[in-house]
This record gives structure tokens, C-alpha cells and sequence, in this order.
């Protein structure tokens, strides 16, 4: 986003971290190297990104003060509905034409190009886990088995996580914003 701290976006009348937090659990910890991260109403973890998600993950985990459940949720991300119990990914329809998080019957995720003018549930950067202990070993699996960045997808595989659907809105690039107001104003969200 021309190096805008993401949750900083501006997203219709508010930013994308306003959108996001009342649909957060009470205890947040935002992993991000920007010291901007201070500024929000979270504890802030210093991380430089490098490594993928399940590298983040994987260095935030023994600092937290949880026994679980641990919500996961990407910055670019905007959901609506209720967080269920369980270990889950949040999917919802997406259009084709680029590389997707996806899954096959529900529970098995994969990586892969999903063909243009093709509808399917895509992860959404929304993952819930309960057992802390067992994710932080699954992810350092997950690292000890990747060459480069680790993804999410391979995590919930080893954790058997369900696909559970969400109302959401892809906030990672102008383009996605001004969908997400359209989105958002049409849901009546948005004034």
C-alpha cells in the first residue's frame, strides 16, 4: 500500500485496523516491524516479516500470555461473523485469476493458481487455533520443511483446521480498497 503501515489504510470512513478490531478477541498482539504498531489499541510484537507468516508465528508464540484460543488475522483482511470454537480457517468466494490459499473437501489446503472468470473459497487470512503447543511444534515443522516462506496453508493441513465462511473484504491494495468500500456500502456497513 505505498508503505502505509496496513491496519493504518484507510478504508471508506475509517481505517482497516477500526474495521477489524471490534470483531477481534479482547487480547490482541499485532506482530509487525513498524513501531507504528505502538500506536494501536494492542501489545506489539517486533518482527520483521522475513519468513512468511508461519516464521512470525512461530517467533511470537512463546511471548504470548494465552493458553488459547489464538485468532490469527492478516492486516489486509476485513471479516464479519462469529468466531467459532475450534481450530478453523476463515474462507469465503473469491475470484480466480491469481495464486490462492484454497482447500479441497473442507479440510485438506493447498497453494495454487485458480484459473480466471473461476469462483471458489479461498483462505482469507483468518485462522483460529487451541492448542498453542501444538501450533508453535507444527510451525516449526512447517519451517524445518519450507526452502524460502512458509504459509499458513501447510499449518492447517498438519492441524486438520475446517473452512469456516466469513463476509469479508481483501484490503491489500487500492484496488481491493475500492472494492471493499463498494462491498461495505452495499452491505449497508458503509454510509
Amino acid at each position: 500500500m505505498g508503505g502505509t503501515f496496513k491496519p493504518r489504510t484507510r478504508v471508506g470512513d475509517r481505517t482497516a485496523w477500526d474495521w477489524q478490531r471490534p470483531n477481534l478477541p479482547d487480547q490482541v498482539t499485532v506482530v509487525a516491524p513498524s513501531s507504528e504498531a505502538r500506536l494501536l489499541d494492542a501489545d506489539w510484537f517486533n518482527f520483521d516479516g522475513r519468513g512468511g507468516p508461519v516464521n512470525a508465528l512461530a517467533h511470537v508464540l512463546p511471548h504470548l500470555d494465552s493458553d488459547g484460543p489464538l485468532v490469527v488475522c492478516y492486516a489486509d483482511t476485513l471479516f464479519f461473523g462469529h468466531l467459532p470454537p475450534g481450530d478453523w480457517v476463515g474462507v469465503a468466494e473469491a475470484e480466480g485469476g491469481r495464486i490462492w490459499d484454497y482447500h479441497l473437501a473442507g479440510t485438506f489446503w493447498m497453494r495454487g493458481h485458480v484459473a480466471p472468470e473461476t469462483w471458489r473459497e479461498v483462505c482469507i487470512g483468518l485462522y483460529q487455533f487451541t492448542d498453542l503447543d501444538l501450533l508453535g511444534f507444527m510451525c516449526k515443522q512447517t519451517l524445518a520443511d519450507t526452502a524460502g516462506e512458509a504459509h499458513m496453508w501447510s499449518v492447517a493441513n498438519k492441524l486438520r483446521c475446517r473452512a469456516v465462511p466469513f463476509e469479508w473484504f481483501d484490503v491489500g491494495d487500492p484496488a481491493a480498497v475500492t472494492a471493499a468500500v463498494k462491498g461495505l456500502t452495499a452491505s449497508g456497513r458503509l454510509q
